[in-house]
């Protein structure tokens, strides 16, 4: 009888099994306000940050690549020029 009444008052779980220890992910979760999540689950915002990134990966390829460019012109210019002063 008093068995029955702690497994009333337990909801039928029994009064020995220890708790689950509470997760700290959760609880850090939970420390987040719900606006702020919202904002960061925003789908167009992240595929526009998306877009941004590519966009600037973009730009510093070019950059990158024009500067090479210009180098190796600059090689060669620097290379015939100092053949004609040998001349």
């Amino acid at each position: 009888m008093k068995e029955d009444v702690e497994e009333r008052e337990n909801d039928g779980q029994a009064s020995n099994q220890p708790k689950k220890p509470s997760s700290k992910v959760g609880g850090f979760m939970k420390a987040i306000p719900r606006r702020v999540l919202a904002v960061l689950s925003n789908l167009p915002l992240a595929i526009g940050e998306m877009f941004t990134i590519a966009g600037l990966m973009a730009l510093g390829i070019v950059v990158s690549l024009s500067l090479f460019i210009l180098l190796g012109l600059l090689d060669c210019l620097n290379f015939v020029f100092n053949l004609t002063r040998k001349i």
